[in-house]
């Protein structure tokens, strides 16, 4: 796919981007780093009681990078799509409704058959709260209840990624050219305020703290930053490397006074944790893009990790009903954890390839019929 001579990318090299076979321009590390992504969560809640998960939250640093590399595919998305109507005259709007059309192709059927499975099946009980899921409203039933209740409660990420793709578009395609630059700014200062506000106004225990991430303004500085990125490489004429000393002394820094200032470990962590995680992750995701070489290009460039990073967006749906749909179907037991993970893995990987080659990339490829600017990542 062409871009517009009018957009100003980086030079991106051959061996760093692939034509895949649906016609988009993709990086293949950044489908490892959502390998990597959804390895960290998996592992998080199928040993939620493991030493490592219960001091490490594997959990949160996988979504955070998610969340990141989200805010940096959507905004280049939506920015080259802008600059590309701004040189044709085809209209923000029209470009709002392809934008709006290939993002229900890709989340809305295999979500939406995964709710339907499951409350058919009864492999677990959706049935007092299923208004909050089909609405991608799961992270406001979760912080109303200050609790994960019932049986998916990963899905609260999925919500905030729904209600980030709603009004995004509309603030990227038609906020005023020269004020965007400062919008992005702005919206990162939103996630460590919301999470503030949030905390100040809750008990101030630890597990409030845990809630007062889940709501979408508590998640703009993850979208934010990977938003900063995309402008970068939109509309600026240079490379500014995100992962140089600047930004490395940016999170020291900003740990250390936020240490100093709050001594409370709860408030801390609402201030700070996801805030240096991600400015950690767009460093990588800004290496990533651009292609990382020397040894480490080998294991980016995996074959099997890309493809996984294909697949993550059901791994991520299923592998909470992996366990109870593993024994409804009566499969083997194992006693050693190790066996019972990579069992449990099996399945994910055999169901999340039978949406991806079933569902998902069939539907993928109708995208077609409404061409963006520019693909990069699906």
């Amino acid at each position: 796919m062409a871009f517009n001579p009018g957009i100003d990318l980086p030079a991106i090299s051959a061996k760093n981007t692939r034509i895949d076979g649906q016609g988009d321009r993709r990086m293949p590390q950044l489908d490892t780093l959502r390998a990597f992504a959804i390895g960290l969560v998996i592992v998080a809640h199928w040993f939620p009681h493991n030493a490592v998960t219960q001091t490490v939250p594997l959990g949160m640093l996988g979504v955070t990078l998610f969340f990141v590399l989200s805010g940096f595919l959507i905004t280049q998305i939506l920015l080259q799509a802008r600059v590309a109507t701004e040189a044709t005259g085809d209209g923000q709007a029209r470009a709002l409704g392809r934008f709006y059309a290939r993002r229900t192709l890709r989340i809305f059927p295999v979500y939406y058959l995964t709710l339907a499975l499951v409350f058919i099946s009864g492999v677990a009980d959706f049935r007092g709260d299923i208004g909050w899921y089909l609405g991608y409203a799961a992270n406001v039933l979760f912080y109303r209840a200050q609790a994960w209740v019932g049986p998916a409660p990963h899905l609260w990420t999925l919500s905030v990624e729904e209600q980030f793709y709603i009004f995004w578009p509309w603030v990227i395609l038609f906020a005023p050219r020269r004020h965007l630059r400062k919008i992005i700014l702005a919206t990162i200062l939103i996630g460590p305020l919301a999470r503030t506000l949030l905390f100040h106004f809750s008990d101030g225990s630890d597990q409030a703290s845990d809630f007062a991430h889940v709501l979408t303004p508590s998640c703009m500085d993850c979208f934010g930053l990977g938003a900063l990125l995309a402008y970068q490489r939109v509309h600026v004429d240079r490379v500014f490397r995100f992962a140089d000393w600047r930004w490395w002394l940016f999170v020291v820094v900003n740990a250390l006074s936020m240490l100093w200032l709050m001594p409370s470990y709860a408030m801390t962590s609402v201030l700070l944790f996801r805030l240096n995680v991600a400015v950690l992750a767009l460093a990588l995701i800004d290496r990533a893009s651009l292609g990382i070489g020397g040894p480490a290009r080998r294991l980016l460039e995996n074959p099997a990790l890309i493809y996984v990073g294909r697949i993550s967006y059901g791994m991520y749906l299923f592998h909470l009903f992996i366990p109870d749909l593993y024994a409804w179907l009566r499969l083997p037991v194992f006693a050693q954890s190790g066996l019972m993970f990579v069992a449990w893995l099996i399945l994910l990987l055999l169901l999340a390839t039978l949406s991806w080659q079933l569902l998902e990339k069939p539907l993928n490829s109708l995208k077609k019929r409404y061409p963006a600017a520019a693909e990069i990542g699906g």
